[in-house]
């Protein structure tokens, strides 16, 4: 078949998006629609294949299985390969089982499955998966599996004519039911095969359908204007789009349509998709995708980032992609060596699996720092249940149903009393405050995990956060009106300066209460803090780095300025307390006695929460 110069520098357009992006999201914060790109390259260059074959009666559905796999699976198994061998000697008893569950479910094609069930694309705990990667490879291989099936079932009883029709509409019925699941359920929306499906057949729909007259421009002029609206949308999708906005859904339509019309256009006489630069890179990009996540992982896991560290990451993700293009790609094609691949990876994975990663004779498996990260992998938040009961979002994910068990917001005929508010960053913190309220003073909870505190300020949408966070505020104001609270405590994770405090501060007094405190963000982490600590700081240190706290001591200078006007209201800023800034890098506390202050990226363990709330909170709320 023809090689297409303008599909192969759209792939280095979307590999040099993502690996920017991952790198440094504020580089290109939209740069993981570059993975949308090459769902709708890998849709057509499938469809193409099928047709092709379908057209000239000599489809073989086993033939095209093993030129996928051929094609796939070398270069990701090696990759799995290498990374338990390094991590034989580099990673913990619990970080290497983990790999090689990862591993298992990347050979086998289900990592998308296995990372929707473990946690979102975006969460704190992504940064220290070797392979998360590769969900999009598991995702395309379902869609390899399932659609050459489908039509060849068709072509058993209609003209293909037909086929191509119903790829059409299926297209738009795929995407309509996308957005729709995107709204309600993101994460499972993100990874999971039925809401990339009309990213995929959207490719197919570009060869099936080409657009080759148009009547009031010529070919060539009708090439270029198609070509660069697709790259200004997909252009547009790189830098307009981060990820705070929920994906895939209509926001896809940028960079998926996009790259609908620069295949549609075909132009191979660009001079901008076809530099040598973009061509090469173009060659390579599986590979470079494949090597760059796990580089990404381990800069932030166990070197300190910074624009030197990324820029050489970027370097060596390139030419380690170089390196298994011309040394895995382009020579390992035989089904022998790659079932041999695939069998020695498969077995490693099994064989560190079935022992949790543990290996007598293996050095980091006697490394003590095991015993820390056994402790916080598991780690159980307030143990008297407020923080689960009590948050909207996490009990409409477990019951399907919107609401709060009832002491959270009701305790009998009483008034007054202590009313905490806001997401789950108030939930992880309000163990250490009920510690030192006296029985008597009674204490509620309102929250919603990824929520902001506010009365005026309503999310659109149907998705699980919304949901949970409208409801969670819309009851908020009903209950703190009727309690009629002496005290509000809120607190969020971070975009403090975005809220409505004055509004919501003016409603709050309307109502009768008689303090409130706004409490500033607690020091956050780029991985787990105790994973963090023993990769980097394996003694009695009481400071580690904070990459987020620069970002978040603006929020603070800003939020003491807007504060400052009102009476009764005080802003507790946590992170001046907590961190140093005398040197370049910031560095803040991060334990309270032998225990760490938080147990993931930035919530706070019981023993934190208490030292926090007796240090500086509960000074500012006691009536009693």
């Amino acid at each position: 078949m023809q090689f297409r110069s303008d599909i192969n520098g759209l792939r280095a357009i979307a590999v040099i998006a993502v690996v920017l992006f991952h790198f440094n999201p504020t580089w290109v914060p939209g740069g993981f629609a570059g993975v949308d790109v090459f769902f709708v390259i890998s849709g057509f260059l499938m469809t193409r294949i099928i047709f092709n074959s379908l057209e000239h009666n000599n489809f073989s559905l086993t033939q095209f299985y093993l030129d996928r796999a051929r094609r796939i699976i070398p270069a990701l198994a090696f990759l799995c390969l290498f990374l338990l061998i390094i991590g034989w000697w580099l990673l913990l008893d619990y970080d290497y089982y983990k790999l090689s569950k990862h591993s298992l479910g990347s050979v086998s094609f289900v990592s998308n499955i296995t990372y929707w069930l473990e946690a979102g694309y975006f969460d704190g705990s992504a940064i220290e998966k070797w392979l998360l990667h590769t969900w999009s490879l598991s995702a395309e291989w379902q869609f390899y599996v399932l659609y050459p099936i489908f039509l060849v079932l068709m072509a058993n009883f209609m003209p293909l004519r037909r086929i191509k029709l119903i790829i059409l509409f299926g297209t738009v019925i795929s995407f309509i039911f996308s957005v729709a699941a995107t709204m309600r359920f993101p994460d499972p929306a993100y990874y999971l095969l039925p809401t990339r499906v009309w990213e995929l057949t959207l490719g197919g729909v570009a060869y099936l359908y080409p657009i080759s007259v148009v009547i009031f421009l010529n070919k060539t002029i009708w090439m270029r204007v198609m070509q660069w609206l697709g790259l200004v949308m997909i252009f547009a999708s790189y830098f307009f789009i981060s990820k705070d906005n929920l994906w895939p859904g209509y926001l896809a339509f940028l960079p998926v349509f996009g790259a609908f019309l620069v295949i549609q256009a075909h132009n191979q006489h660009s001079l901008f998709i076809n530099h040598i630069a973009l061509q090469k890179i173009g060659l390579w990009s599986y590979s470079i995708y494949l090597w760059h996540w796990p580089i990404v992982v381990f800069i932030n896991n166990y070197l300190e980032v910074n624009i030197r560290t990324i820029l050489l990451g970027i370097a060596v993700a390139v030419l380690l992609g170089f390196l298994s293009y011309q040394l895995i790609e382009s020579h390992v094609r035989k089904l022998k060596h790659t079932l041999l691949l695939l069998i020695a990876t498969a077995s490693l994975s099994t064989l560190v699996y079935i022992n949790q990663g543990h290996f007598s004779i293996r050095a980091a498996s006697l490394d003590p720092a095991n015993k820390i990260t056994e402790v916080y992998n598991n780690y159980k938040m307030d143990p008297t249940n407020w923080f689960r009961l009590c948050n909207a979002k996490s009990r409409l994910v477990k019951t399907g149903k919107l609401g709060v068990e009832k002491h959270c917001v009701d305790q009998g005929e009483q008034q007054g009393g202590i009313f905490l508010w806001g997401d789950s960053h108030i939930g992880a913190i309000s163990p250490g405050i009920r510690t030192f309220i006296p029985t008597h003073i009674p204490v509620y909870q309102l929250a919603s995990s990824g929520c902001e505190p506010s009365f005026n300020m309503k999310r659109t949408g149907s998705n699980v956060y919304t949901l949970g966070c409208n409801y969670s505020n819309d009851l908020a104001y009903k209950v703190i009106q009727k309690i009629k609270p002496n005290v509000v405590v809120m607190g969020m994770r971070k975009n403090h300066q975005k809220m409505d405090w004055e509004k919501t501060i003016k409603i709050l007094k309307y109502f009768g209460v008689e303090k409130i405190v706004v409490l500033g963000p607690v020091p956050q982490w780029t991985v787990s803090l105790p994973r963090l600590y023993v990769k980097k700081h394996l003694s009695q240190e009481a400071i580690a780095d904070s990459r987020f706290v620069i970002e978040l001591v603006n929020t603070n200078h800003i939020m003491k300025q807007r504060l400052a006007s009102f009476s009764s209201v005080s802003y507790v800023d946590i992170l001046s307390e907590l961190c140093s800034f005398d040197t370049q890098i910031p560095k803040c506390k991060v334990k309270v006695g032998d225990t760490f202050i938080s147990y993931d990226y930035g919530h706070l363990t019981t023993e934190g929460a208490e030292f926090i709330a007796d240090s500086y909170i509960m000074s500012l709320i006691r009536y009693w």
